[in-house]
């Protein structure tokens, strides 16, 4: 089935990106937009991890999932740094009450799947139930950014300290450097 997919899907068109929010379904308000973007560019600079937010008319039939991968993996998309794999593709389709974010598998350990439908569920679905799309997304963008910032920080934090079993060994070594010392 996911064969027949993208067999299908590599037959579709996909629009062409236009920048960090491509907005092709005309119902990001412009303020949210420019707020957005601002934040997706300067965390780009701080991290080099990129970020993409889509919003399609329609997925034309098609499975999320799929669409959004494609996206991701798409050259003329590509979003994250060769190499790297570090993007994230935020999708939303509001005819079909659709999104999904996929991430790039270098961000995957920042960013599990888990906690990104988490993410998409209580800041997207709350907000575009009332209508609030530009709210929705912001909120979801921040959660974005900051789940993956927490991460890096957190394990640069574990990389600044010494391991248990490391502490272990000398506490060891030097008790018996003190009874040598002392015998």
């Amino acid at each position: 089935l996911l064969t027949i997919n993208i067999n299908i899907f590599s037959q579709q068109e996909l629009p062409s990106p236009t920048g960090y929010i491509n907005d092709f379904a005309g119902i990001i308000p412009g303020d949210y937009k420019t707020r957005i973007e601002k934040m997706i560019s300067d965390f780009e600079k701080s991290t080099t991890h990129q970020i993409a937010v889509v919003k399609v008319s329609s997925l034309n039939g098609l499975d999320v999932d799929c669409y959004t991968i494609e996206l991701l993996e798409r050259k003329e998309w590509k979003v994250g740094q060769k190499g790297k794999d570090n993007g994230v593709v935020l999708l939303i389709s509001p005819k079909e009450h659709k999104w999904r974010i996929e991430v790039g598998y270098g961000l995957e350990g920042a960013l599990t799947d888990a906690r990104a439908g988490e993410i998409g569920r209580q800041m997207l679905d709350p907000n575009f139930k009332q209508g609030n799309f530009g709210k929705g997304i912001e909120d979801c963008i921040q959660s974005i950014i900051s789940a993956i910032r927490d991460e890096k920080i957190e394990h640069k934090q574990q990389e600044d300290s010494i391991p248990f079993e490391w502490l272990a060994l000398i506490v060891i070594v030097v008790v018996i450097l003190f009874g040598l010392v002392t015998a």
